[in-house]
């Protein structure tokens, strides 16, 4: 079975502009010009439902798991 490529052909590699992690255009962090790596898109995601409707613990669990993925994968926040 052949595995599943996310990444765009011809798209360069670029540094996430929140975690300095190199990533590459997947769809997700890159649209509109802001870089950032999948985790990151999504913990501004979480981080913008928080400011507008308070923060949850599941919020939270999810924010912090996002946090620990940058992390292992060699981010720094």
């Amino acid at each position: 079975m052949k595995a599943i490529n996310r990444f765009r052909k011809g798209s360069g590699a670029y540094r996430c502009e929140c975690c300095t992690r190199l990533t590459r255009a997947t769809g997700s962090g890159d649209a509109a010009g802001v870089r950032l790596c999948e985790e990151c898109y999504e913990m501004a995601g979480i981080e913008n439902l928080i400011a507008d409707s308070g923060e949850t613990q599941e919020l939270k669990k999810e924010l912090e798991q996002l946090r620990q993925q940058v992390i292992a994968k060699g981010g720094k926040l």
